[in-house]
């Protein structure tokens, strides 16, 4: 058995390099051409999920002179609601909402080469323990920002 095991494993990593198979993000894959640099990232107002923001752009934030330019202003409010309660009254389904008004602007900021607004939701249900639906709101929260940036930097991408 510990045999077939090992052919196995053998013929798989066989098989993935003799494909041709390379990560998606491997650093080869990068046309320079088409990476960015994100210079500075102002906000209109503060909160709670400017901190999330600024962490998913922290990676476009480089100095390389041969790379595309933005400066960036975000405009980003949360939203929570109750959508349904039970007879009682109380809260059994919420929607989170999270609206990212963005202006980018040119490396001298001499003007604005977009200006765009991204929209995203999710319902949840309510749970008895007020930890995890703590915890799971963060976790919403987290996923819809993720998507938001990565709108946003196929936006940035596309201005090239």
């Amino acid at each position: 058995m510990k045999k077939h095991l090992n052919f196995l494993c053998f013929l798989s990593i066989l098989f993935l390099y003799g494909c041709g198979f390379e990560p998606i993000l491997s650093s080869k894959n990068i046309n320079r051409s088409y990476v960015i640099s994100i210079d500075e990232i102002n906000f209109k107002n503060y909160n709670e999920l400017n901190n999330l923001f600024l962490r998913k752009f922290r990676y476009y934030q480089k100095s390389d002179e041969n790379l595309k330019k933005f400066n960036i202003t975000l405009d980003v409010n949360k939203t929570k609601r109750i959508v349904s309660k039970n007879k009682k009254g109380d809260p059994e389904t919420f929607n989170v909402e999270v609206i990212a008004d963005i202006i980018i602007l040119n490396e001298d900021k001499s003007g604005i080469l977009n200006s765009q607004t991204f929209r995203r939701n999710k319902n949840y249900n309510n749970l008895s323990n007020k930890f995890d639906l703590k915890q799971e709101e963060n976790i919403i929260e987290n996923n819809i920002i993720d998507q938001i940036v990565d709108e946003i930097l196929n936006t940035l991408f596309s201005m090239q």
